[in-house]
């Protein structure tokens, strides 16, 4: 807790506002949820109790019931949908704007029970245009593709509603009041729509890997990892579409590892239990997280994977090939497949994603899709054996279809020849490097090098652009044992010979991508 918050967070405490998250811990930095909210609300503006039970949602916990409860009998919450409150969700600022808003216009009385919410005229602050702004602005949080149809087209609904009253100079107050009261209840009313996942390629008591149609969240560790898996560790890939749980103990029986997501800014816990033979997965709110039946996960009929060059099979394709060919895999659409204009395809290893395609309409009236491999792709998994490709397929409306549909195997890096390491660089990179102002880096750890090179031995690199230009290098001891060469260019003209008579844009890209270096090595 920083220092600054320390009187306000002590006199909460006193109050029997707030308790934190432990006996030593406020944790300052999360977000509060709903159900906190809740308790917050109904303890620090007195609003008393209802003796009817107004709690008609499926997710509230024992311990929120009764701040709930009142927040209903009162008319300060609504829920976001008929039957759920949101307990576990984070709070928007706008929603908060809103609960606000109303329990200040409450009266209690002196026995601290409710006499409900007051006139404008007697007290409370009606909503301003700030406020709705506010509450306009906070939509911008939300990704349509994660709700369902329905509530986001009230979410719509609402919030033309209320740009339009911004943008009316003459708008009374009650249609302010009206306005930010719909747009509160569609942005509580959102109703997040189901992630499928499929499971593998292992799966034990030791671990699992989910890999997902939509990202669950940001990348990296998640923390805390709760249950009775004492050891459990949860991570996200990179693009938040591959969860991993690992516990180097294993899962007993009925043991769980337990955690939260953040889904479009919504909190959502996920409980994965070890049944002793498969990782169940169980979400609140319930059925966020969905397994992708063996019906549905089945690819045949829907695409298949035509290998054009005979070294993705042996291994035996060349670097050239590699990274000049642009059809080196056809994905063949299926007679019948159901694919679609705008369908995604995403094929990967493991959790590294190899590609993702957009079938286009011309690509479905073709009936395939001829695919090369990027560069940073052949780095990532060359020289690690044969590569299971497995596909992830969006039919829309939630169809979604995956299963592997072949294996490549690509050569052992680094090569035969110096590596350099341009494979991932820019036009601008490559102008850095030839005009001096960064170095070029020429690995000297290649299998068939590290050897035989000695120092003394010259390094010729050709640079083949418009006209070709040849320089030497005498390798040194240190960059031997340093395992590589920096050079640094010092021709100022040479830039201007390589692009002498090229047009400046993609057919110069294309050079300095493909035909711009070729090293050798006399020894």
């Amino acid at each position: 807790m920083p220092d600054r918050a320390e009187p306000f967070v002590a006199a909460l405490k006193e109050a029997g506002i707030i308790q934190g998250k432990s006996n030593n811990q406020f944790s300052s930095q999360q977000n509060i949820t709903r159900g906190e909210a809740a308790l917050m609300l109904a303890e620090a503006y007195k609003i008393g109790s209802s003796t009817q039970d107004n709690v008609k949602f499926t997710d509230v916990p024992e311990r929120y019931w009764e701040a709930v409860n009142v927040l209903l009998a009162n008319g300060i919450t609504t829920g976001k949908t008929a039957t759920t409150f949101g307990t576990s969700d984070d709070i928007a600022r706008g929603e908060f704007a809103i609960f606000l808003c109303r329990i200040s216009e409450f009266q209690a009385n002196d026995d601290g029970t409710g006499s409900g919410v007051v006139d404008d005229d007697t007290g409370g602050d009606p909503v301003t245009l700030t406020d709705l702004q506010d509450l306009i602005n906070s939509t911008a949080n939300y990704v349509e593709n994660y709700y369902t149809e329905e509530t986001w087209q009230n979410l719509e609904g609402a919030l033309q509603t209320a740009n339009d009253v911004m943008n009316n100079t003459d708008a009374a107050q009650t249609e302010i009041d009206q306005a930010a009261e719909g747009l509160t209840s569609a942005i509580e009313g959102l109703i997040l729509e189901t992630i499928s996942y499929t499971t593998g390629p292992d799966e034990t008591a030791n671990g699992v890997m989910l890999t997902f149609t939509d990202s669950v969240g940001e990348d990296g560790a998640i923390d805390p990892v709760e249950g009775t898996i004492a050891d459990a560790e949860v991570t996200l890939s990179t693009d938040g579409t591959t969860l991993t749980l690992q516990t180097e103990a294993g899962a007993e029986a009925d043991e769980a590892a337990e955690f939260d997501l953040n889904v479009d800014g919504t909190e959502v816990e996920v409980n994965l239990t070890w049944d002793g033979t498969g990782w169940d997965v169980e979400t609140v709110p319930a059925n966020v997280i969905e397994e992708i039946t063996a019906g549905e996960s089945d690819m045949d009929g829907v695409i298949n994977l035509e290998l054009l060059n005979d070294g993705l099979v042996d291994g035996s394709i060349s670097i050239d090939e590699l990274l000049e060919n642009p059809k080196l895999l056809r994905l063949n659409i299926l007679e019948g497949s159901g694919l679609a204009e705008e369908d995604v395809i995403s094929i990967r290893n493991g959790e590294f994603d190899v590609l993702t395609v957009t079938l286009g309409q011309e690509d479905i009236d073709r009936g395939f899709i001829d695919l090369g491999l990027e560069t940073g792709i052949i780095r990532s998994l060359a020289g690690d054996g044969p590569v299971d490709l497995t596909a992830i397929i969006d039919r829309g409306e939630g169809d979604t279809a995956t299963g592997t549909i072949g294996t490549i195997e690509l050569p052992e890096l680094p090569l035969v020849e110096p590596v350099v390491d341009l494979v991932g660089s820019t036009v601008e990179d490559l102008l850095y490097i030839l005009s001096g102002d960064q170095p070029l880096r020429v690995s000297l750890e290649a299998n068939a090098l590290q050897e035989d090179i000695e120092a003394g031995s010259t390094l010729e690199l050709t640079i083949n652009g418009a006209q070709e230009e040849t320089i030497t290098h005498v390798i040194t001891q240190a960059e031997i044992d340093q395992g590589f060469i920096n050079y640094t260019f010092e021709d100022e003209a040479l830039i201007n010979r390589l692009l002498s008579g090229l047009t400046v844009g993609k057919q110069y890209y294309y050079y300095a991508r493909n035909h711009i270096w070729r090293p050798s090595i006399n020894r």
